[in-house]
């Protein structure tokens, strides 16, 4: 993946992250998932706004909603309501920061510019220290 591809993918899915943080501290019954939900948008928050520098020096639009299938969990998380919400919101943030420290992982080696190198390593540390 080119380092403008990472850049526009892993500011698409911190927005996502942000929007769902957003849900889960509306929607959330059990405190910790409220709780997560805040500590979503506090550090995915961070996250975005650090890609804004570089995404603007590559002329790299961020962007200001989720993809269809993002819109689609989102959607379909909106729905639910009391423990029913609170097991699948914490259930796809498992399996979505998986996937995510598994592709910064395989991204943080292909990096060509030292900048995106260095944003990778830290976006894989971060998604890894979430669950801890």
């Amino acid at each position: 993946m080119s380092d403008s591809s990472f850049v526009r993918k892993a500011a698409e899915a911190n927005y996502t992250e942000i929007q769902m943080g957003k849900l889960a501290q509306e929607k959330g019954t059990n405190p910790a998932v409220k709780d997560f939900g805040q500590r979503m948008v506090t550090d995915h928050t961070k996250a975005y706004d650090e890609l804004k520098p570089v995404a603007s020096k590559d002329n790299i639009t961020m962007p200001d909603r989720m993809n269809a299938k993002d819109q689609a969990l989102y959607d379909r998380l909106s729905k639910l309501s009391g423990p029913q919400f609170d097991r699948e919101y914490m259930r796809s943030m498992v399996k979505d920061h998986q996937a995510d420290v598994a592709e910064f992982q395989r991204e943080s080696t292909r990096a060509k510019d030292r900048t995106f190198a260095r944003m990778r390593r830290t976006l894989c540390q971060s998604c890894r220290t979430i669950f801890v």
